[in-house]
């Protein structure tokens, strides 16, 4: 008995395994990685190992720490192996790049309409008046110029909106693309042995994947009329897998933790850490014009797991798309804040906002890039990160309270019989001044002198008195009144041996 072709090639798809099918059940992105957790089920196929369960799995996975346990009855995962393999996504990278060539053909269709209705606003611009024969049809001529010209610009405004909208699309199609075509060379073929034999299998899958992670984005405003800071946290989420995720998706603040042999140690330098002051504000109007779009999610903050060195946020259940840059909201938390003005009267007459906040409860939030607020007002860009309940921020410099340092009186001389001492003298007065409709309240730093040798006499003078001396710093903390001026007096003398010479350091 012969089949029919038609006949014998439906025999032979029976007779051929169905597709393993996976399912992602949990994605964990970590800084710059991500940890997928799937589960799959399939048909066993023969192999050398005996009885197995062949997947596939995207080529900037890690096959080599798979984690594999069968979750059918009866059977145990014996041996693991993998090879590399044509990558599966060629039907996918086919169907990109007719989304590129329609999202090009409607930008350029897009392009040149807008530029036709530029030309056609030119030419009602371009018509005069001159010819007019009599101020009637002169009157009739402008209004016909001014309903042509409204019209064409109307048009030529929404032309130019569908330019930049086709314009985005094709953008984003190209880099669907690009990211696909990445992924379309190669792939990783894993067979996962089994201790019997049975003719499906179901197992559950944890392996890491490269080119994934996250990034922390804050939104950090001051407000000192409530004594509160409000803190905002967003993920800007990247996976470059080559699989669509459908997911619950958590984030984790530390990379996972692989190392099987303790690290080195470490030198242990103690030193001076700089103070991240915000940077000028265009930059920070420009990183907040370039950010990824916020994706519609519900505002409640992301549920927080700690793991000892680091915390866990659960988004929920989310889709991502590879290649395509989302930002997601992850918490909003506002926190008791104390604002000082600092005031470094030696180093400039700027005063600095500085927050001391106090939280209800500890929080681990990794360094990132961070936006600064002073209700509402943009104060700049710089980084933020926090661990713990406490943390000192700074907004930048408050344009309407500012410091002038003015020098009395400086000078050096020798004293004394037959000229045995030498004498120097520094005196400043600390002119603050509060524009402002509300007090300030201000924390004046200035070096102490400090001696190295017991014959070097100093005798500090301060009106009003220091509040403390303390870490080499005499500091005033002062509450200057609206639109009032506090000042405070300030003044240095030493004494020495005529022969000691001495280095003054950088205050000479």
């Amino acid at each position: 008995m012969r089949l029919s072709p038609s006949l014998l090639l439906f025999v032979l798809l029976l007779a051929l395994p169905a597709p393993v099918a996976a399912v992602v059940v949990q994605v964990t992105l970590h800084p710059a990685s991500a940890v997928v957790e799937e589960r799959v089920q399939g048909p066993t196929a023969d192999s050398p190992s005996g009885p197995a369960l062949v997947l596939t799995l995207p080529r900037s996975a890690d096959p080599a720490g798979l984690r594999a346990r069968a979750l059918t009855p009866g059977l145990a995962v014996t041996g693991v192996s993998w090879r590399e393999v044509p990558s599966p996504a060629q039907a996918r990278v086919a169907e990109l790049r007719r989304r590129v060539e329609t999202a090009r053909t409607a930008f350029d269709a897009a392009t040149a309409k807008a530029e036709a209705l530029a030309g056609q606003a030119g030419f009602w611009k371009s018509l005069r008046m001159d010819g007019a024969p009599t101020p009637e049809a002169a009157g009739k001529l402008a209004a016909r110029l001014a309903e042509g010209l409204e019209t064409a610009l109307s048009r030529q405004a929404a032309a130019q909106v569908e330019r930049e909208k086709t314009g985005k699309a094709l953008e984003l199609a190209r880099n669907e693309l690009a990211q696909a075509e990445a992924e379309d060379g190669m792939a990783w073929e894993v067979n996962l042995a089994f201790n019997a034999r049975s003719e499906r299998a179901e197992a559950a899958l944890i392996y890491e994947v490269a080119n994934c992670g996250w990034t922390p984005a804050y939104r950090v405003e001051a407000l000192p009329a409530k004594g509160q800071v409000a803190l905002t946290l967003e993920a800007e989420i990247a996976q470059s897998s080559g699989r669509a995720w459908d997911a619950p998706l958590r984030l984790a603040t530390l990379p996972p933790v692989t190392r099987i042999a303790p690290p080195g140690l470490p030198e242990w330098i103690i030193q001076p850490q700089p103070e991240a002051a915000p940077l000028p504000a265009p930059r920070a109007m420009k990183a907040m014009g370039e950010a990824a779009p916020l994706a519609a999610v519900a505002a409640d903050n992301a549920v927080r797991a700690d793991y000892g060195a680091y915390a866990v946020y659960d988004l929920g259940r989310r889709s991502l798309e590879p290649g395509r840059p989302v930002r997601l909201p992850v918490l909003t938390h506002t926190a008791r804040a104390e604002f000082t003005h600092l005031v470094r009267p030696s180093r400039g007459p700027e005063t600095w906002l500085r927050g001391a906040l106090s939280l209800d409860e500890s929080l681990d939030l990794p360094q990132g890039p961070a936006v600064f607020l002073v209700d509402g007002a943009l104060a700049g860009e710089g980084a933020f990160g926090l661990a713990g309940r406490e943390a000192e921020v700074f907004f930048g410099a408050d344009p309407l309270v500012r410091c002038t340092a003015r020098t009395r009186s400086t000078g050096s001389g020798q004293g004394g019989v037959f000229s045995r001492s030498q004498t120097y003298r520094w005196a400043w007065t600390f002119e603050l001044a509060n524009n402002r409709t509300v007090p300030v309240r201000a924390r004046i730093e200035e070096p102490l002198p400090q001696a190295r040798d017991q014959r070097i006499e100093l005798k500090l003078t301060a009106t009003p008195g220091t509040t403390r001396r303390e870490n080499g710093l005499a500091i005033w903390e002062l509450e200057v009144p609206p639109a009032a001026r506090q000042d405070v007096s300030w003044d240095i003398d030493l004494t020495a041996p005529a022969d000691l010479r001495l280095d003054l350091g950088w205050r000479r």
